[in-house]
């Protein structure tokens, strides 16, 4: 046997999408793809959970700093309320318009003078509601800092 010498035209490259960099680029951009995709979802449940009890917070804090400049007696109660309210459904995440007294002490745990004081709280403001007097009875500095002291023992 003679050793010949094969002298043929050499093959073409491989086209660039069969190239092994292409190929691993294109799984690592998918790959990339879907980690931010998941990471995208991730965060938006969490912004979802925490969303509304932020700006629930926000807008009993706006309230709670207004709150000093009522002088009405039932309009001073409402507003307070609406604070507890906020501050409680921030907390637990249900309606604002769904918690009472009970929730909020169960909710923000005060201590039990607080916890009397909450229910003074919406009791008063339920009395003044509904007794049907029209008239704007002006606000006892001793209530005044009553539901502010209670009001900051729940913040």
């Amino acid at each position: 046997p003679v050793l010949a010498e094969q002298f043929s035209a050499p093959e073409k490259e491989a086209r660039f999408w069969r190239s092994p960099s292409w190929f691993w680029g294109i799984q690592a951009f998918l790959a990339l793809s879907l980690l931010g995709g998941g990471a995208a979802i991730f965060a938006h449940s969490l912004r979802k959970k925490q969303g509304p009890s932020k700006e629930m917070l926000q807008l009993a804090d706006k309230l709670q700093g207004e709150l000093s400049d009522r002088i009405a007696k039932t309009d001073f109660f409402q507003q307070a309320v609406r604070i507890a309210q906020l501050r409680t459904a921030a907390k637990v995440g249900q309606p604002e318009a769904a918690i009472g007294a009970e929730e909020v002490i169960s909710a923000l745990a005060p201590a039990d003078p607080q916890a009397e004081d909450v229910r003074w709280l919406f009791e008063t403001d339920a009395a003044l509601r509904f007794s049907g007097n029209t008239t704007a009875a002006t606000l006892k500095e001793d209530e005044r800092l009553r539901v502010q002291s209670t009001l900051k023992a729940l913040a």
